[in-house]
């Protein structure tokens, strides 16, 4: 709503089902929210980078959940430099341009069978149920 350009890219296809289904149940929230997708062709992704205003940008493995807070070895790195956000920009604009698909609200509505959206809402809810189960196995207890 303030006008910020934000891209997303995800997998088309996963190692995973449920976590592919689960991610497609959000695809109708992100779309409404004029975030654009774009699906990666070529292989599985599983890196997590980010930039920001051509000066700040990220790249590692970490997940933006509990689990990678506390029962995970996750890093990132965090690299502030005009200079190597914006070639690092580039490179993902051709990846994006060459390497994806972009997801339409069209596109996306032609896919939504019934069956989609019940399995997807299902992944979704069962992702969050284990989330939840596995950061409460995995949080340090406090000692009294």
């Amino acid at each position: 709503m303030r006008g910020v350009d934000i891209t997303i890219v995800l997998s088309a296809e996963s190692d995973a089902p449920m976590f592919e289904r689960a991610t497609q149940f959000l695809y109708d929230f992100i779309l409404r929210n004029k975030i654009k997708i774009y699906e990666y062709l070529p292989s599985n992704l599983h890196a997590k980078v980010a930039t920001v205003d051509g000066i700040w940008c990220t790249v590692g493995s970490y997940n933006l959940n509990h689990l990678s807070d506390y029962g995970s070895v996750e890093i990132n790195a965090a690299i502030l430099d005009k200079g190597f956000t914006q070639d690092f920009e580039e490179k993902l604009l051709d990846i994006i341009n060459n390497d994806c698909r972009q997801i339409t609200t069209e596109i996306f509505k032609k896919r939504r069978t019934t069956f989609y959206r019940v399995s997807g809402w299902f992944s979704y809810q069962m992702i969050r149920i284990l989330m939840r189960a596995m950061f409460r196995l995995t949080t340090k207890k406090k000692k009294p």
